[in-house]
């Protein structure tokens, strides 16, 4: 080595030894602060108090100012793009609907009110570089969820120190606040918390700019860019960084662009800045932004190549992360191709999309599909209200997916393109949203289907039944003697006897009473109904007409009919020496010896008409033999005697289709014919019928409250029959003691009249009360799986619509929603009740609330996409903090005379600054100040009659303990060391003036046990007059924590939150049985004293509780 090299190495070695010695300087550089960019003013103006004392002086600066100096040697220049930056953050900010002011209704949470930009100030106030980290940290949240991203930080941070100690080792250029930083620790939580502030800004940006994130996402979801490449993490993520710095501002410079990397499109979203851009395609397609904080000239071009699969969703960033877990090899993860969220309206886009990729949709039928489901809700509707019953609750599902199905068939085009792309994403990635079942979905509720049309259109509720089998043997391409139905038998009321039907399932061609012009027979299309009564069930039929009851006809035993009451038919004949059919194989097969000729030889009308003496019968009879009938010995062939046997096809209700075995049913697609609306429209179905028969399809395990039918109120049927005491069914008595008697009450009873028989079916729920539209909804019922997720979509959406502007991770529908534990049991079952429309009554779904537990469940499960946390575990939830919200039990900002929905959650804008999902619960028996030892501050005046305010120096206050618990998933992969949720342990305290009263248990108030006192009126008597009772002003909390002897009046008018604290405070000291709260309107204590009067009360002694709260 020369002597010049030997005095360079010591030269360099002084240098290390003084940059070490330096390190050992109690000096915190982190701490500095620089004067923000003046783009960057508004911003600063518009963050909260709390929030700017975080962003300038606590751990988020600090974070800000140590990531700067690690990084600032790697950060681009950037100019352009920092200004256009600040504008855009100062913009967004300004926005009142997206960072609302807190304000006292708030109560504890009113510091955490508004937009979460800390991290912004903390990267603006700690200089350039930093600012630059910050876009990263934008990149990072944008394409990975918060688990990755951190371990990503982590990576970046470690390897960026070996990289500066690197550099420091071979004479590398490196600025001395890249040396200091390689000392300064950077914890991960912090780190987290970095990325936590990040996260929640993009939520909000991205509603503040939801038109232009749209029009971007219809773009970049259709373009395949690279990544950049690189040989590790580190490099992959650091020059996806730069390079997307440089695109941009060079955009923001006003020079063209041809953008070739995918890192540039991600951060047009991520930084919400949008240049126009040229799509090249098969045609050049521009798309305008028309952004003001871009120059005109940077437009950006973008060429589509071809796809590489079918499954291309967009971005696709593979990083191998060796920070992600405590143990184990680096995994290889994929970015997220979806972290953006959607809001309640847009996840029943992509659930549409889900039910039409388990009804096999095609591309080209997308629209036709969504124009039948609102067109199917503008047939049950009437107004927007169904068919004029109290259901609206049981099909608002439909409702939803019929406002969904418009969005896709919607006049707008950014509307049906953005909804499109929706129902596209909900066909691919959703397929398991709705369950996973071995039992198909049926398509269209099996409206789709003929039969079921037709049999829904019939007026008569057999009816349905018995053309729901026909229609369905036409279907089958069945001729007329290849099948027959057989009605169930029915057993006659107050005999022995039962009566057997037969009845043809396709029509058969007859000769009539009617000639043309030219004299010939013309012929018909007509059934036949076969009878006979039995004294044993149908297997056998020794029955004579002997025994017949006295009101049967005594005639044959079997009797071939074309017309009657229930099933009306053209003609009625009768015929002797037929003998009847019998089943066996557990009634599957059907055996008729000597059966008519209709189903004894193949049947056409040339026959039918041939004989002119029998006119057609001898087809629906016993096959005649050419001697019987002279005339016709001559013109027709001789018949064949044969026994039938025919086999089970299908069964509803009481009727079966039996087809012979010689005749096989034709394999149809049933749902590629009549998906129309047209279709639809011609059954002329009622809407209370449609309504019905839809409630039944989606609701396979629904209750009918107990003893297998349907219950109503007694008092109900009581009012319709008091007329006629006598039609009064048995009075059936509820188990539970708190439901009101209830009673059986049959529906149909049926009576008949053909050829004398005057039969009345038994008044058994069990035996004849059925109800065939449920029957043939049966048929196309999907699983329980699948009405369980439909419903849980349902109880999610009525819990999202009190929660305005909250959004949902897409990666929710990855999953089954009928697998979330906050649908418990009690919430899997639909609960029926009958509703009289017309004089009939029809099935009305119950509603029904979540309770609070699986609100908060249902929220936490849909802000993650991925996260089950069983109900029980919020018991001790005061609220859920996520992104860029705060999600409260209503009850902890409400005032405690107000009637709040126990399960009501009200959303805040904001956020406690903490990464994943925050729940916080209460502490443990929170405590209260001791009262004072001091004589002089209690004073106790008589109440004068004032209502005031004497409370308003009191405020409550939110604050975090160290106790926090990280949950994890059940069934979670792997043992990350982030975690998606923690239990954070909150204190809601009071303060008066500044100095702590109590710190309050809100949840242990059982606010629909609270007395609620309310006079009807303004006195004018008692007011002119002293007050017969005794009652206290408390005017200060000390007056309130050493209570008077007489009834004390808490005056804290018009003053929620220190009435909500003195009930907490009296109710945790055991003393909730004596609270009174007093309402708004005035009111004469005297007055009030008269209605809630008791005896054994001393002189003077008021009834009122201890403690009115005004």
């Amino acid at each position: 080595m020369s002597a010049l090299s030997k005095m360079r190495a010591n030269l360099f070695s002084a240098a290390n030894e003084n940059t070490l010695a330096l390190a050992n300087l109690k000096f915190d550089f982190s701490l500095l602060k620089v004067e923000a960019p003046t783009e960057f003013s508004g911003l600063g103006n518009a963050l909260s108090k709390r929030r700017k004392v975080e962003a300038e002086d606590g751990p988020q600066h600090k974070t800000a100012r140590k990531l700067s100096a690690l990084f600032e040697q790697l950060v681009p220049s950037t100019p352009e793009l920092i200004k256009a930056y600040g504008l855009r953050s100062s913009e967004i900010i300004q926005m009142n609907a997206i960072n609302p002011v807190g304000t006292p209704k708030d109560g504890p949470f009113e510091s955490f009110v508004g937009v979460d930009g800390t991290a912004i100030w903390a990267a603006a106030t700690s200089g350039i570089p930093a600012l630059g980290v910050y876009l990263l940290a934008c990149l990072l949240a944008r394409a990975w969820d918060a688990k990755e991203a951190t371990s990503i930080w982590v990576e970046l941070v470690e390897q960026r120190r070996k990289e500066i100690e690197y550099g420091l080792e071979n004479c590398h250029t490196v600025s001395e606040s890249s040396r200091f930083s390689i000392f300064q620790d950077i914890e991960r939580s912090d780190l987290a918390c970095w990325d936590a502030s990040a996260r929640a800004w993009l939520q909000s940006a991205d509603q503040a700019k939801i038109k232009e994130q749209t029009q971007l996402m219809l773009v970049v979801k259709n373009v395949q860019l690279p990544f950049d490449g690189g040989a590790s993490t580190y490099s992959k993520v650091i020059d996806a960084w730069r390079h997307a710095m440089s695109g941009l501002e060079n955009l923001l410079c006003g020079r063209a662009q041809i953008i070739s990397s995918r890192a540039v499109l991600l951060a047009f979203s991520a930084w919400h800045v949008y240049p126009d851009l040229i799509v090249l395609g098969k045609d050049a397609i521009k798309v305008p932004f028309e952004d003001l904080c871009v120059n005109p000239g940077g437009v950006g071009t973008i060429a589509l190549g071809p796809r590489s699969d079918s499954s291309f969703e967009g971005t696709s960033w593979s990083l191998a992360l060796s920070h992600l877990r405590y143990y184990g090899d680096p995994i290889t993860v994929r970015s997220h191709t979806d972290l953006s969220r959607v809001n309640i309206d847009q996840l029943h886009i992509v659930a549409l999309g889900s039910l039409f990729s388990h009804w096999d949709v095609s591309q080209r039928d997308l629209s036709a599909a969504a124009q039948w489901l609102v067109d199917l809700w503008g047939l049950v509707s009437v107004n927007g209200e169904v068919c004029s019953l109290k259901t609206v609750e049981g099909l608002d599902w439909l409702q939803d997916l019929a406002h969904a199905a418009s969005q896709v068939v919607s006049p707008r085009i950014d509307e049906r393109q953005e909804a499109l792309q929706l129902l596209g994403y909900g066909q691919r990635r959703a397929k398991r949203f709705f369950g996973v079942s071995e039992r198909k979905l049926e398509p269209f509720f099996g409206l789709a289907y003929t039969p079921v049309l037709a049999a829904l259109s019939e007026e008569d509720n057999e009816m349905r039944g018995l053309v729901y089998l026909r229609t369905l043997a036409e279907d089958y391409r069945f001729r007329p003697g290849d099948a027959v139905i057989v009605i169930e038998a029915k057993p006659l009321a107050a005999s022995p006897w039962f009566l057997c039907e037969f009845t043809t399932a396709v029509a058969h061609s007859c000769a009539s009473r009617k000639r043309d012009l030219d004299g010939e027979v013309l012929s018909e299309d007509v059934h036949v109904t076969w009878r006979y009564v039995t004294d044993k069930s149908r297997k056998s039929s020794t029955a004579n007409s002997e025994a017949l009851p006295s009101h049967i006809d005594g005639g044959p035993r079997l009797a071939s009919l074309h017309e009657w009451e229930t099933f009306p038919e053209k003609r009625a004949r009768r015929f002797a020496d037929v003998n009847p059919p019998w089943m066996e194989g557990e009634q599957k097969i059907l055996n008729w010896p000597n059966a008519p000729a209709l189903f004894s030889e193949p049947h056409n009308a040339e026959s039918a008409q041939s004989c002119k003496i029998c006119a057609g019968s001898s087809c629906c009879g016993r096959p005649t033999l050419p001697n019987e009938c002279p005339d016709a010995a001559d013109k027709r062939p001789p018949h064949r005697v044969t026994d039938c046997i025919f086999w089970l096809v299908n069964k509803v209700g009481h009727f079966s289709l039996f087809r012979k075995l010689s005749a096989e049913p034709y394999e149809i697609d049933r749902w590629k014919a009549g998906t129309s609306s047209q279709q639809l429209r011609v059954a002329k179905i009622k809407p209370k019928i449609l309504a019905a028969y839809l409630q039944y399809v989606v609701h396979p395990t629904m209750e009918e409250h107990r003893d297998g039918c349907f219950q109503i109120p007694y008092e109900h049927y009581a009012d319709r029959h008091k007329q006629n005491p006598a039609t009064e069914p048995k009075r059936r008595t509820s188990k539970r003691s708190d439901q009101s008697p209830t009673l059986s009450y049959t529906i149909h009873q049926v009576k008949m009249s053909s050829h004398g028989l005057a039969l009345t079916r038994q008044d058994d729920p069990d035996d004849w009360n059925i109800d065939y539209v449920r029957e043939i909804a049966r048929e196309y019922q999907g699983s329980s799986r699948r009405a369980n997720a439909l419903r849980a979509l349902g109880f999610a959406t009525q819990v999202y619509r009190q929660l305005d502007g909250a959004t949902i991770s897409l990666k929710v529908v990855a999953s089954s929603l009928d697998e979330a534990p906050w649908l418990d049991p009690s919430l899997r079952k639909a609960h029926f009740r009958l509703e009289e429309v017309g004089g009939q009554l029809f099935p009305a779904l119950i509603p029904q609330r979540m309770p609070r537990e699986n609100a908060l469940s249902c929220i936490a499960h849909f802000e993650s996409g991925t996260l089950y946390i069983p109900p029980e575990d919020f018991g001790e939830t005061l609220a859920i903090a996520s992104g860029n919200s705060i999600f409260v039990i209503s009850e902890v900002v409400s005032d405690p005379f107000d009637s709040v929905d126990n399960a009501h959650v009200k959303r805040i804008i904001g956020n406690i600054g903490r990464p994943g999902i925050s729940i916080l619960i209460a502490p443990i028996s929170p405590r209260i100040r001791a009262p004072a030892n001091e004589y002089n501050v209690v004073n106790h005046f008589t109440y004068d009659g004032k209502r005031e305010n004497n409370f308003v120096a009191t405020s409550l206050h939110l604050s975090f303990t160290d106790w926090k618990i990280p949950l994890e998933s059940p069934g979670a992969a792997s043992r990350t060391i982030d975690q998606d949720a923690y239990f954070i342990e909150s204190v809601i305290s009071v303060l008066d003036s500044g100095r702590w009263v109590a710190d309050l248990d809100i949840l242990c108030i059982d606010f629909h046990e609270l007395v609620k006192l309310e006079s009807n009126g303004e006195c004018t008597v008692h007011g002119r007059r002293q007050p017969e009772h005794d009652y206290t002003s408390i005017d200060n909390w000390e007056e309130l924590l050493d209570g008077p002897e007489a009834v004390g009046i808490f005056r804290a008018h018009d003053n929620w939150a220190a009435r909500l604290a003195a009930v907490s405070i009296l109710c945790q000291k055991g003393q909730g049985h004596s609270i009174g709260i007093l309402g708004p309107r005035a009111f004469c204590l005297e007055c009030l004293s008269q209605e809630y009067s008791k005896d054994g009360l001393r002189a003077h002694e008021s009834p009122l509780p201890s403690i009115c709260i005004d």
